[in-house]
């Protein structure tokens, strides 16, 4: 599994399937060069490699100019505290479709914990907040 860490806004000049390009090569005309996931792929990628499954996994930081990465920076432009984008092997190739869904599981509960984790500081925060106003 290649867990992606961040996004890029230019460079899109592959035509799509429609023979299609964006205007002006980027995602979102003059936004941020490229936009870094809230969540923690190394964080994720160690809890999938220390996992008893058969599926290891890998961090990257190019997600590829075309339709992966265009997708994910748009995902992270509308909320990049907890969009995430995995490339898959093809199936069998080396892992079965089940050891595939088994990583993804792990990466996804994973994923999970840290915002939970994320929600829980927030909380606490808050809590500390309302205790000191009064």
């Amino acid at each position: 599994l290649t867990l992606e860490q961040m996004a890029h806004n230019d460079g899109y000049c592959r035509q799509d399937v429609s023979s299609k390009t964006p205007p002006s090569n980027c995602c979102v005309d003059k936004g941020e060069d490229y936009i870094v996931s809230g969540l923690d792929m190394e964080k994720v990628c160690k809890v999938v490699n220390d996992a008893d499954i058969k599926v290891t996994a890998e961090v990257s930081h190019d997600a590829g100019r075309y339709l992966c990465d265009f997708s994910y920076y748009t995902s992270l432009w509308m909320n990049r505290r907890c969009a995430a984008f995995i490339h898959v092997p093809d199936i069998d190739k080396p892992y079965s479709v089940e050891e595939l869904a088994h990583g993804l599981a792990v990466a996804v509960m994973a994923m999970l914990g840290q915002l939970k984790e994320e929600v829980q500081d927030e909380t606490s925060c808050q809590k500390e907040a309302a205790i000191a106003a009064v």
